[in-house]
């Protein structure tokens, strides 16, 4: 389940909740990115094995066309804009 850009409680936080959350963030989308580039290396190899009858079909048919990370990965980015916007409006040092 994606993570939510806006969450109750989000305009209490001070800088240092703020700074660590956008932080924890910046770390789990980069592990998203890093997950769905290994997906896409694995359905290329997948598909140019393809071509290989008999086998050629097991390796098109275990091809994952999910795109969980990309999503995930999104929405972490998407709560991180609220969060730095929030951040801003406090005064608070935000994270680069």
């Amino acid at each position: 389940m994606p993570v939510r850009m806006v969450q109750p409680g989000d305009e209490s936080l001070d800088c240092p909740a703020l700074k660590q959350q956008i932080e924890a963030n910046r770390a789990a989308a980069e592990d998203f990115v890093r997950r769905d580039k290994q997906v896409q290396n694995q359905n290329i190899a997948k598909n140019v094995g393809s071509v290989i009858p008999f086998v050629g079909l097991l390796l098109v048919s275990s091809t994952d066309l999910s795109n969980e990370e990309q999503i995930k990965g999104r929405a972490l980015v998407d709560r991180d804009e609220r969060l730095t916007f929030l951040a801003k409006q406090k005064g608070c040092e935000i994270p680069k």
